[in-house]
Protein backbone atom coordinates (compact mmCIF):
# COMPACT_ATOMS: atom_id res chain seq x y z
CA UNK A 1 0.00 0.00 0.00
CA UNK A 2 2.60 2.29 0.54
CA UNK A 3 3.61 2.44 -3.35
CA UNK A 4 0.27 3.75 -3.94
CA UNK A 5 0.52 6.58 -1.37
CA UNK A 6 3.73 7.70 -4.09
CA UNK A 7 1.49 6.86 -7.37
CA UNK A 8 -1.53 8.47 -6.22
CA UNK A 9 -0.06 12.26 -5.47
CA UNK A 10 2.55 11.81 -8.64
CA UNK A 11 -0.93 11.35 -10.57
CA UNK A 12 -2.17 14.26 -8.92
CA UNK A 13 0.47 16.37 -9.95
CA UNK A 14 0.43 15.18 -13.58
CA UNK A 15 -3.23 15.81 -14.14
CA UNK A 16 -2.51 19.06 -12.84
CA UNK A 17 0.25 19.58 -15.66
CA UNK A 18 -2.43 18.05 -18.07
CA UNK A 19 -5.13 21.28 -17.12
CA UNK A 20 -2.50 23.69 -17.10
CA UNK A 21 -1.23 22.26 -21.18
CA UNK A 22 -5.09 22.19 -22.17
CA UNK A 23 -5.02 24.87 -24.87
CA UNK A 24 -0.61 25.39 -25.19
CA UNK A 25 0.70 21.63 -25.81
CA UNK A 26 -0.44 18.67 -27.48
CA UNK A 27 1.59 16.61 -24.88
CA UNK A 28 -0.97 17.00 -22.84
CA UNK A 29 -2.09 13.75 -24.13
CA UNK A 30 0.57 11.60 -23.43
CA UNK A 31 0.51 13.37 -19.67
CA UNK A 32 -3.27 12.45 -19.58
CA UNK A 33 -2.11 8.43 -20.72
CA UNK A 34 0.55 8.21 -17.95
CA UNK A 35 -2.12 9.67 -15.23
CA UNK A 36 -4.60 6.91 -16.61
CA UNK A 37 -1.91 3.79 -16.50
CA UNK A 38 -0.91 5.40 -13.04
CA UNK A 39 -4.55 3.98 -11.41
CA UNK A 40 -3.77 0.91 -13.28
CA UNK A 41 -0.39 0.40 -12.02
CA UNK A 42 -1.59 1.40 -8.23
CA UNK A 43 -4.69 -1.24 -8.92
CA UNK A 44 -1.63 -3.42 -9.41
CA UNK A 45 0.26 -2.62 -6.16
CA UNK A 46 -3.29 -3.38 -4.19
CA UNK A 47 -3.94 -6.54 -5.27
CA UNK A 48 -0.47 -7.94 -5.62
CA UNK A 49 1.88 -5.89 -3.31
CA UNK A 50 5.21 -7.49 -5.26
CA UNK A 51 4.59 -7.40 -9.35
CA UNK A 52 7.67 -7.97 -11.00
CA UNK A 53 9.63 -5.67 -13.15
CA UNK A 54 7.98 -7.18 -16.53
CA UNK A 55 4.65 -6.95 -15.34
CA UNK A 56 4.89 -3.49 -14.48
CA UNK A 57 6.37 -2.73 -17.84
CA UNK A 58 3.80 -4.36 -19.38
CA UNK A 59 0.54 -3.06 -17.87
CA UNK A 60 2.32 0.66 -18.02
CA UNK A 61 3.32 0.41 -21.71
CA UNK A 62 0.27 -0.92 -23.47
CA UNK A 63 -1.48 1.86 -23.39
CA UNK A 64 0.88 3.79 -24.69
CA UNK A 65 1.36 1.41 -27.51
CA UNK A 66 -2.69 1.73 -28.15
CA UNK A 67 -2.24 5.01 -28.40
CA UNK A 68 0.14 4.84 -31.34
CA UNK A 69 -1.36 2.35 -33.23
CA UNK A 70 -4.29 4.33 -33.70
CA UNK A 71 -2.83 7.02 -34.29
CA UNK A 72 -0.88 5.06 -37.51
CA UNK A 73 -3.94 3.91 -38.62
CA UNK A 74 -5.71 7.35 -38.42
CA UNK A 75 -2.64 9.04 -40.09
CA UNK A 76 -2.35 6.41 -42.64
CA UNK A 77 -6.02 6.70 -44.11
Amino acid sequence: MPVCLAIFPGACLLEATHCRLWCVSPYRTVISGVVKTAGMVAAVFAVDPPPTAGYLLLIFLYPIALFFIVLARLLLK
